[in-house]
């Protein structure tokens, strides 16, 4: 006979829009900067900047990450 368990689940929910323009300017950099600090497409910054586009949800949590811990962020993308 085989027992199941129930285990707790936690639901995270992105924020349905981000600002990636305030974030950038918060942290006083160009779209190159940003985008060659965090690892992005200008192009795809200019896209969401002007309302074209919309980041993609991982995008998104990926925006907030780097809004609210901008150091762990570069930590991370530097490590060896």
């Amino acid at each position: 006979m085989r027992s199941e368990i129930e285990l707790p689940m936690k639901v995270v929910r992105v924020v349905p829009d981000v600002d990636v323009r305030a974030i950038r300017e918060g942290q006083g950099l160009t779209r190159e900067q940003f985008a060659e600090r965090y690892g992005l497409q200008v192009r795809a910054i200019q896209e969401w900047e002007q309302g074209r586009r919309k980041p993609e949800p991982a995008v998104r949590a990926y925006m907030l990450v780097i809004k609210n811990q901008p150091a762990a962020v570069r930590r991370a993308l530097t490590a060896a």
